[in-house]
Parts: structure tokens; C-alpha cells; sequence
């Protein structure tokens, strides 16, 4: 953890927790309302915009609060670093999440499909994600839990839950109770702890914006992706297991009380 963050998030109350966790509420309602409003009259955009409406709010919040963009990451301090680790973090999830499919032979998909791939997961879905959930409720957390595991895993379960209202509402409820379900949520609260653990170490978004959309335009690169391997589905492994066992290694060498 940078020295920078250390003094950026010990500077929260209680005060800025309870808002931060209250602001969170707005935006699981936000989607909530967003699925039921996709189920009744099929607009499918309507959870992106709301998505993009709550990182819009988020900003305004900071800064009517007066405070600087800067406490949400928006920084110029340790720019090549945060830039350096996110490149670094982004080729390694092509090349786990593109290295079977590419032995199998599966076919790539058009550059305009990953190019608007590309740019929908960074304006509709990373933006808005990152500042939110890594700029600015893990950082507000600490007003409340003043040590590492405790505001990491928090906000880490509340990260994979708000996947969840609008893609089950809009789906009827469908495979609420599932062990796919537990798979999803594995797999979301581990790339939060990795997502985190990489802001972290300079305090600045831009670089786990940069992760984090690559990591999400990844799994579009091929048109049907072969991701079986000797008989073993590695998407399985790809997607659930290895973030997992990434997430907790990161978490053992990452943890550090915060006073």
C-alpha cells in the first residue's frame, strides 16, 4: 500500500462512511428499479445509463462536498506506475483469458466488435465502477473499519452484490439460488480485492480503469471462444478459480491495519 494512500483514507470519519454506505443504497435501489423497469418494457440500456447517472452523481457529490477529485483518484501523482501496473495487469488477463482459446483455433471477433466492446464496458460499466467502489466507498469505509480486511471485504461484498438486481429482476429470477450464482460472486469479490490491491499501490484510477476495461473487453475477443483444454473447461478456471486464488494471495501480502 502507498504511503499516499495510507494518509488519504485516514482522514475519514464515521461521518463520511454512513454517507458513502448510504449513497451505495441509492445505487442498489438505482438497479433494482433499472430491472424492473428492463422487464416491463425491454430497454436493455437502461441499467447502463443508470450506471453511468450514479458515476455522474458520485462526482458531484465530491465535489459539492468540496472536496478534491483527487480523494476519488483522479491524480496525476504516480501516473506511470498506476498506468504501468494496469497495462501489466491487462496484458496478463488477455493472455489468461485468450490463451486456451487461441490453441483451440477459435476465431476472432471483428475489430469493430471488440472496439465497441471496448468502449461500452469503459463508459457504461469500468468508469463509473471505479469510481465509485474503489475511489470512493473503500477509501470512505475506512471511517468505520480502520484496518484493511475489514473495509476491503465490505466493500467487497458490496461490489459483487449490486451485480446482481438488475441481471435477476430482468430475468425473473431466474438462477437466483444457483451455484453459478456463488461462482459469480466468488469471481466479483476476488477481482475486487486484485482491482483494489493494484489501486492501492499508487492511489491514482486511471490505471485500474485501464485493467479493468481490458479485463471486460477481453472476454469478447473471439466470436465463440474453445475453452476447453485436455477435457477441462478452463473457463471455469479462468474465471472463477484462478481470481479467487490470486485475490487471496494479494489479500495475505496487502493487508495492513490503517490508523
Amino acid at each position: 500500500m502507498s504511503q499516499k494512500y495510507i494518509t488519504e483514507v485516514s482522514k475519514y470519519n464515521k461521518k463520511d462512511a454512513v454517507i458513502a454506505i448510504w449513497f451505495y443504497v441509492i445505487y442498489f435501489l438505482a438497479m433494482i428499479a433499472a430491472g424492473f423497469i428492463n422487464r416491463l418494457y425491454g430497454l436493455s440500456m437502461i441499467g447502463s445509463w443508470f450506471n453511468v447517472a450514479v458515476g455522474v452523481a458520485c462526482i458531484g457529490g465530491v465535489l459539492i462536498k468540496k472536496e478534491k477529485l483527487s480523494t476519488i483518484g483522479f491524480r496525476n501523482e504516480n501516473l506511470i506506475k498506476s498506468l504501468s501496473l494496469g497495462l501489466i495487469c491487462g496484458i496478463i488477463s488477455i493472455v489468461m483469458l485468450g490463451i486456451v482459446p487461441v490453441l483451440n483455433g477459435s476465431e476472432f471477433s471483428s475489430f469493430s466488435t471488440i472496439a465497441n466492446r471496448f468502449i461500452y464496458q469503459l463508459v457504461f460499466i469500468v468508469l463509473t465502477e471505479e469510481i465509485f467502489f474503489r475511489g470512493y466507498l473503500q477509501s470512505r469505509l475506512y471511517g468505520l473499519f480502520r484496518n484493511d480486511i475489514s473495509a476491503i471485504l465490505i466493500c467487497g461484498i458490496l461490489f459483487s452484490l449490486m451485480h446482481f438486481p438488475f441481471m435477476f429482476i430482468s430475468n425473473g429470477g431466474a438462477g437466483l439460488i444457483s451455484l453459478n450464482t456463488l461462482a459469480l460472486f466468488a469471481f466479483w469479490f476476488a477481482m475486487h480485492i486484485i482491482i483494489n490491491y493494484v489501486y492501492k499501490k499508487s492511489c491514482v484510477i486511471y490505471g485500474v480503469i485501464v485493467f479493468h476495461v481490458v479485463f471486460n473487453t477481453a472476454g469478447g475477443l473471439f466470436i465463440e471462444p474453445n475453452t476447453l483444454l485436455f477435457g477441462i473447461d478452463f473457463s471455469y478456471i479462468t474465471n472463477s478459480i484462478l481470481p479467487v486464488i490470486i485475490a487471496v494471495i494479494l489479500l495475505i501480502l496487502g493487508v495492513r491495519s490503517v490508523r
